[in-house]
């Protein structure tokens, strides 16, 4: 009989606990959500940008664009795009967009750059070959340093001087291979151009098939203004990812932003140790000592996943906090996600002008969107 009521009571005892744990673990995931819920309010109802008037002098950056040839229609859809924000997101800054080319391979696609140039100026051609992953971003951080001269695009000087892409192909990379440019009259060779200029802040490099929400960009980037090794973007060594070299940190190579001083690092290492370009720029950077200045943005930049390709419910959605939206591989696919993006920041401006719960119901109507193909 007592047997039978001490089992009685530590069955009761246990019943207890288990009550009071289930609940503290509710209470526990009701405050979770409570507070995620908090913060998603508080994002939906709060400007997705800082103002420039609140960064301590203006904001320059060079947004370099790495193109090729023939990507005429991306580079006006981006082109178009970018001005619009600058003009209105940083119209008191200075923030110059160049895209960027390696020499063509033809006459008719120099021919076209040309044209391009002339009516637009804003091309900056590198003494190479076009190419990904066989230095085309070192020679591209080569000209923000001092003794730089722009490849001679619209002189005589360049006419038939056409250079084949050397992009690797598989199978056939060979450690150790050191960058050949070939500067044409008129340009330094690499050994005499010096110190980094002191004309930027910040120097990005981001890809032509990469949408960057630059009202978040130069949001992000204006509490920087002045600080040297700063080098800033997604961390490509997550575990989740499926790379190969995690002995230093870098950034996925569609998009990411240094310093000055961090560009002239990059640019002194002219040997090639890996096969990628993302993986070299950070192994130049982590070359040159201790950088304190990483910054791994909390917004998100990410491949798109279109259903077509797989669901992936992380990457199958433009975000409206999103800062980097990768993997855009068609002008159809660029085209859309421009509009999404600019459709989404008018009907937020609209927001703004309403309060209470109108406010709370509109701003949460530009909730991230399914991405398709050819309607976003």
């Amino acid at each position: 009989m007592v047997a039978n009521k001490n089992l009685f009571f530590s069955y009761l005892v246990l019943s207890a606990f288990g009550t009071v744990f289930f609940f503290l673990i509710m209470y526990r995931s009701w405050c979770t959500e409570t507070k995620t819920a908090l913060l998603l309010e508080e994002m939906f109802l709060s400007p997705l940008y800082t103002n420039q008037s609140t960064a301590p002098r203006p904001l320059r950056m060079c947004l370099g664009v790495f193109s090729h040839a023939n990507n005429v229609e991306r580079r006006r859809l981006l082109r178009e795009d970018y001005h619009h924000y600058i003009r209105e997101f940083a119209s008191k800054d200075k923030i110059d967009v160049k895209f960027v080319l390696g020499v063509p391979d033809t006459n008719e696609g120099l021919a076209a750059i040309r044209e391009e140039q002339r009516k637009y100026g804003d091309l900056e051609v590198l003494p190479i070959g076009e190419n990904v992953d066989r230095g085309k971003s070192i020679v591209y951080f080569q000209t923000f340093l001092k003794g730089y001269r722009s490849y001679p695009l619209l002189s005589d000087v360049a006419d038939g001087h056409l250079l084949k892409n050397i992009q690797y192909q598989g199978g056939t990379f060979v450690y150790n291979e050191t960058i050949e440019t070939h500067e044409l009259p008129g340009m330094k060779e690499f050994q005499d151009l010096g110190a980094p200029r002191d004309e930027y802040d910040f120097i990005a490099k981001v890809d032509d098939d990469a949408y960057v929400n630059l009202p978040l960009l130069f949001s992000e980037l204006r509490p920087h203004i002045g600080e040297d090794e700063f080098y800033f973007g997604r961390d490509c060594t997550r575990k989740e990812l499926p790379t190969s070299v995690r002995e230093f940190p870098y950034m996925c190579g569609f998009a990411y932003v240094v310093s000055p001083d961090i560009a002239h690092h990059i640019a002194s290492g002219r040997e090639i140790v890996y096969p990628w370009e993302d993986v070299q720029t950070g192994y130049n950077i982590y070359k040159s000592g201790d950088v304190q200045n990483i910054k791994f943005t909390r917004y998100n930049l990410y491949d798109l996943v279109l259903h077509s390709e797989g669901y992936n419910p992380r990457q199958a959605f433009l975000r409206f906090d999103a800062l980097v939206v990768h993997k855009l591989k068609t002008n159809q696919l660029s085209a859309s996600v421009i509009e999404w993006y600019r459709k989404m920041y008018e009907h937020r401006a609209y927001c703004q002008t309403l309060s209470g719960n109108e406010k709370r119901f509109c701003m949460k109507a530009s909730y991230p969107l399914v991405a398709t193909e050819g309607n976003t």
